[in-house]
């Protein structure tokens, strides 16, 4: 991912987590552009994000096809009357319609590890708080745990915002790791216990699925 404008760039902190350098976006216009050198489906993938948001306002972390109008899938997180959440959302241009898919409540000002994985043969979506698999289909009254993506095709990607909007992350990102499959369950369990050991989260991460 890349950014050719330099007042939209991202800056790198060193030594933040772990010894280990972050990425931080100023929630003012910092964001990245991707293209995927292959091309895969939005509703067939694993994703892992390690993060902090240093608001409570709407951070987007991770969003896709920045270049097919407002088709997209995306990695936010908002304050809502029923708590601090990061959900995955789904918009659909037909219906002008915004999908919470799935979601857990995660903390503000504190690196966590989200993650969320989707099957396309099932239509599941499901997300996971430090290794923990969470359904909790009462975070929003639009939440779809089923939803058939009409937007199959995924070829680019953003970090830091979402297409069509200038509301960008307040908050920092330390690693994004994207598969063009859906995981298994030990192989999220060997994923989930490499992150927590390589950022110094396991005080906090279920790295064994128990």
């Amino acid at each position: 991912a890349i950014q050719t404008s330099l007042t939209s760039q991202p800056t790198v902190k060193t030594n933040q987590l772990n010894g280990l350098t972050t990425m931080v976006f100023d929630g003012d216009n910092d964001h990245l552009l991707g293209d995927y050198e292959t091309a895969f489906n939005n509703d067939n993938f694993t994703i892992f994000l390690v993060k902090k948001q240093d608001s409570t306002d709407q951070s987007t972390f991770y969003s896709t096809n920045a270049d097919v109008g407002y088709n997209y899938l995306e990695i936010s997180h908002f304050t809502q009357s029923i708590g601090i959440n990061t959900y995955t959302l789904f918009n659909e241009a037909a219906t002008g319609t915004g999908y919470w898919l799935t979601g857990v409540e995660m903390s503000p000002s504190t690196f966590e590890i989200y993650s969320v994985r989707f099957n396309s043969i099932d239509n599941s979506q499901a997300s996971y708080d430090n290794g923990v698999y969470i359904l909790d289909q009462t975070l929003h009254s639009r939440y779809k745990y089923d939803l058939d993506i009409v937007t199959k095709q995924l070829s680019n990607y953003i970090i830091g915002k979402r297409p069509g909007n200038n509301t960008t992350l307040n908050g920092e990102i330390a690693e994004l790791i994207i598969f063009d499959q859906p995981l298994e369950d030990d192989e999220m369990i060997a994923i989930h216990a490499y992150l927590s050991k390589k950022w110094g989260l396991e005080s906090i991460v279920d790295s064994d699925g128990d």
